[in-house]
């Protein structure tokens, strides 16, 4: 589908099976022309295709990515090999990423912040929003239209809730990132906002978002208590015991079994600000479920979480110790020692873990 958003600009997209629409962006200047990213690369054929309806391709001098994971930089590759005089820009990450994927050089422009690329009667200022759920994220403002090429962020696909949940799902847990871009945002006179998903906005979306993050800060700390399935269930006692203090301790809780649910097991702990990772030992290891998990933690925005261990064992308890080394190697903030029982925990040992977990909550309340 292609459809003339102002100017000379050209909105390309592609939609999935599953409803999601890729967006691109079409920019023809006096002088120059530029792609705005691409589509995800199953749909290289139909994306070529539609974008060669509207120009020719051999005439683009830039292909501009704001992101350069496979759904916006999927056709990358076919664009280049079609116009390989096109200049290829990117924040540096971008183009180091580019560069990785495709295995060969490009003819590389580094997107620098607040540079402007100059069409002729259409000016594209480069705004560079790392880490909006990849590290080379970026944005354009077209300054003559007052428009937003915005990328990963203020997605939306119709409704209010919608956005809210693009937000929850794939930004949440980069809420700082979104902090400091929308702070950028807000100094440009936006009059559209066209994301590289779902559907364009008006200026709205910008406050909308905002009111996301002050939702945000205005909520108690959240924590994530992830264990595995067990045979007996003792270790489940002990998360049972964990979920309940952190409730009573005003604390936003979410108890998962990652053996069930290992997505949202996995968004849960990179979103969460306190972590509880609980496993039993088995053959003097973790349950894999468990360590699979903890190898997927974010290590660029989660750096030093506050984390306990905890579990119920029949003979060494290995696994305890396994763990939290594990996620000091992950740089992540263990809480002294692990706490471990020897299979089912009495009545005593609850109490001595709500102990344990009442001064875990503490200390980091107390930090933050």
């Amino acid at each position: 589908m292609q459809v003339r958003i102002g100017g000379n600009i050209t909105g390309i997209s592609i939609e999935d099976n599953e409803g999601r629409i890729f967006n691109s962006y079409l920019i023809e200047g006096e002088k120059y022309t530029a792609l705005v990213d691409s589509a995800p690369s199953e749909f290289s054929d139909c994306f070529i295709e539609r974008l060669s309806e509207v120009t020719d391709i051999k005439k683009i001098d830039y292909f501009i990515f704001t992101h350069t994971d496979s759904l916006r930089a999927g056709t990358a590759e076919q664009l280049i090999e079609l116009n390989s005089n096109a200049r290829v820009c990117a924040s540096i990450a971008g183009l180091r990423n580019l560069k990785e994927i495709l295995n060969k050089p490009v003819n590389e422009m580094s997107a620098k912040d607040s540079a402007v690329i100059d069409l002729g009667g259409i000016s594209l200022k480069i705004v560079i929003t790392p880490n909006l759920n990849w590290p080379d994220t970026m944005m354009l403002y077209i300054e003559e239209s007052r428009l937003l090429l915005s990328g990963t962020m203020f997605v939306r696909y119709g409704s209010d809730a919608s956005a809210e949940d693009y937000f929850r799902g794939e930004l949440e847990m980069f809420s700082d990132f979104a902090k400091s871009a929308l702070e950028r945002v807000k100094t440009l006179h936006i009059r559209k906002v066209y994301p590289s998903e779902g559907y364009g906005s008006d200026a709205r979306i910008i406050n909308l978002y905002e009111s996301f993050l002050d939702k945000e800060k205005e909520t108690a700390p959240s924590a994530a208590i992830i264990y595995a399935g067990t045979e007996n269930g003792f270790t489940s006692e002990l998360v049972r015991t964990v979920e309940k203090t952190m409730k009573a301790k005003g604390i936003r809780t979410k108890l998962i079994n990652c053996a069930e649910n290992t997505d949202y097991a996995v968004k849960a702990m990179n979103s969460a600000d306190m972590l509880c990772f609980a496993s039993p030992t088995i053959y003097r290891k973790a349950v894999p479920e468990i360590m699979d998990i903890i190898s997927r933690i974010d290590r660029v925005n989660k750096l030093r979480t506050p984390c306990i261990v905890i579990g119920s064992y029949g003979w060494g308890g290995e696994a305890l110790g396994f763990m939290a080394n594990y996620l000091k190697l992950m740089k992540l903030s263990v809480f002294e020692k692990p706490f471990g029982v020897v299979f089912k925990p009495s009545d005593k040992d609850k109490e001595e873990l709500k102990k344990f977990t009442e001064r875990f909550i503490d200390e980091v309340l107390r930090v933050k």
